[in-house]
């Protein structure tokens, strides 16, 4: 696994972590709810030595997604996906926010555990010139994903704790999303078990 050297792993949680509380920035963050844990990923793997020669020197900082009244907690899905813009803005932690000026685009990665051909899934998001709305982000984020599930579903699965078809969307919560490389930002998800 290639490490991006500005940014530890943010997606893996410790295998002797009993809590389920994963390792960003060098700071363990728990979840306030007893029942959501972070969904266990590697950083997305580029192999080229092209890419890994032009690295960028300094990457952006995450974008993180929270509900109103809340930090490092993440936001629902389906709050993501099913309300309006408008309608976001009121269980959203700084819905307006502008994030990702002067990007064009963002290939969106999602390294699921269990799933080997997730290597290959990336779901390509154009950004407008003016950036989107952490709320407007968080929409597109929400459909990629809603695409990803639809279409891993039917997948076999070498984890029983993680496989899709065990996992309702509802329970699916965005923590938020980490620069890997150019244009490739990794989802960092957590999983509510009620």
């Amino acid at each position: 696994m290639s490490l991006n050297p500005l940014h530890g792993t943010p997606f893996t949680i410790p295998d002797d972590d009993p809590q389920g509380c994963t390792l960003i920035g060098g700071v363990y963050r728990n979840f306030l709810f007893l029942h959501r844990g972070r969904l266990p990923q590697h950083a997305f793997d580029y192999a080229s030595r092209w890419h890994k020669a032009i690295r960028q020197k300094q990457s952006p900082p995450p974008i993180l997604f929270d509900l109103a009244g809340y930090v490092n907690q993440g936001i629902p899905m389906v709050v993501l996906k099913n309300l309006c813009i408008s309608s976001q803005k009121s269980k959203m932690s700084g819905p307006d926010d502008v994030v990702l000026i002067g990007t064009r685009r963002i290939n969106l990665r999602i390294m699921w555990p269990g799933y080997s051909n997730t290597n290959a899934w990336v779901r390509v998001v154009n950004v407008p010139s003016s950036g989107f709305t952490r709320a407007q982000l968080g929409q597109r984020v929400a459909e990629a994903l809603s695409s990803f599930v639809d279409t891993m579903r039917t997948q076999p699965c070498t984890s029983s704790k993680y496989t899709i078809a065990g996992i309702r969307f509802d329970q699916v919560v965005l923590v938020g999303l980490y620069h890997l490389f150019d244009d490739n930002w990794q989802l960092d998800i957590a999983i509510d078990r009620l």
